[in-house]
């Protein structure tokens, strides 16, 4: 998106979507890493203006994993930004226009059989003679999984898009039906049950032998 204010006190911008992951193929919590860039100019149009951003990757509760804020000052030629990746808040800031080119990095703790619910929420502003410009950002590019995990895009979307991949040894599923990713996994004292029931018969079987 592009918002230029020139002669105008006040003028923004919004673009948001959203995607839900069906995630399967283990038990109780696992982690979800998501790796997202973000770039764009905060420029002057005149000798007096501001122009600003503030970006957010949320879960459905709201709670927030990912950010980038930003604002740039025309008239002291100067700006601020703070990004919030992988857990932390880093703040920074500098003089003339500010060009971003971030890779951020979100981190979340889902539960095995829920739907991950992300939401993109890109908000531009410029203030008297300022541009923000941020056309084709906002790209995510990649999202890894716990090993054996079972994960379906809601959408449609292709998982190619969102760069899906697998920790530990790369193994995992991606489903093309939302019933593959609500297959039940068994407990571990289901496992062991059923090891010990295997075992069972084949003692039976080698007594009739």
């Amino acid at each position: 998106m592009q918002v230029n204010s020139q002669n105008y006190a006040y003028a923004s911008s919004r673009s948001t979507w959203e995607e839900l992951y069906q995630i399967g193929g283990g038990t109780g919590t696992g982690q979800f890493t998501g790796s997202i860039h973000i770039d764009g100019v905060l420029s002057p149009l005149g000798g007096a203006g501001r122009a600003g951003l503030n970006w957010t990757l949320s879960t459905f509760s709201g709670q927030v994993v990912a950010s980038v804020v930003a604002s740039y000052d025309a008239s002291a030629d100067s700006w601020t930004k703070s990004v919030f990746s992988n857990g932390a808040w880093v703040a920074s800031s500098g003089s003339g226009l500010l060009a971003l080119n971030e890779d951020v990095v979100s981190s979340y703790s889902f539960a095995y059989g829920a739907a991950l619910y992300l939401q993109s929420d890109l908000q531009t502003w410029v203030d008297g003679n300022a541009s923000a410009d941020f056309s084709n950002t906002v790209q995510f590019t990649g999202m890894r999984l716990p090993q054996g995990a079972a994960v379906y895009v809601v959408s449609g979307t292709e998982a190619a898009d969102y760069g899906i991949s697998f920790a530990g040894d790369g193994s995992g599923t991606i489903c093309d039906n939302l019933s593959c990713a609500l297959a039940p996994v068994p407990e571990p004292h289901s496992y062991a049950l059923l090891l010990a029931g295997l075992g069972l018969l084949g003692w039976v079987a080698r007594r009739r032998a």
